[in-house]
């Protein structure tokens, strides 16, 4: 279930490292575009994959993600989703349109999930300040897309694309916001439903810190 504590995740994460043993790195670096480095002078060596505006290292000898800027352990979540990643089964992106994540998830407890982590807050603090959710998308790498609403597409791995839709809220017409969430078919092929899921999260997570460092702007939104 995608609603675990830090620690049950954690241990999915250990489970995950387990997998690696043996592993063809050079197959992994092919499939999901990303860098293995051998150790020097022996040990298993590292991965560096970049995920939306940042860069993290897998180190196999250490069974830790790591952000390769600060140093710090990834938590736990984020660290489930690149692993997944890098043991997906894979698959090549034919360009085909945007598909909605809740179409993919097929599970009421996992799209009650969706809508806790990702869609509610991000209404909640971008329904009613559309200038505050460009700002946000574009300093974690978003690209403007020409679709509805304020469409903002994501590249959260190398090889998987996601998309978030704002249709900003209004006042004085008594108009609620809406966040729609997408991604491109082949992350299926990468991404189970739960690491799917955090994957989502984490890019929610990373556009609510941005915008807490941007100065506030005072509005007045309708009780919901």
């Amino acid at each position: 279930m995608p609603d675990a504590s830090p620690s049950t995740v954690s241990g999915w994460v250990a489970e995950l490292f387990d997998k690696f043993v043996g592993i063809n790195h050079q197959a992994v670096m092919k499939k999901c575009d990303v860098v293995y480095l051998p150790a020097q002078g022996g040990g298993r060596g590292r991965y560096i994959v970049n995920l939306l505006h940042k860069t993290y290292t897998v180190e196999l000898d250490q069974r830790t993600v790591v952000d390769l800027m600060t140093g710090k352990e990834a938590e736990p979540k984020l660290s489930y989703l690149i692993l997944n990643y890098l043991l997906g089964e894979g698959g090549q992106p034919t360009g085909e349109d945007w598909q909605p994540v809740e179409s993919l998830l097929n599970n009421v407890v996992y799209s009650s999930y969706l809508q806790k982590t990702v869609i509610r807050p991000l209404e909640k603090i971008f329904g009613y300040d559309p200038e505050l959710f460009q700002q946000t998308c574009k300093a974690v790498k978003g690209r403007r897309e020409k679709l509805g609403g304020l469409s903002f597409s994501f590249q959260l791995l190398p090889k998987i694309q996601t998309l978030l839709q704002l249709w900003p809220g209004n006042v004085e017409e008594m108009r609620n916001p809406r966040v729609g969430a997408a991604v491109k078919p082949v992350a299926v092929k990468f991404l189970k439903p739960v690491p799917l899921l955090y994957g989502l999260e984490v890019l929610a997570v990373f556009l609510e810190k941005d915008a807490g460092r941007k100065p506030a702007k005072p509005r007045t939104t309708p009780h919901r």
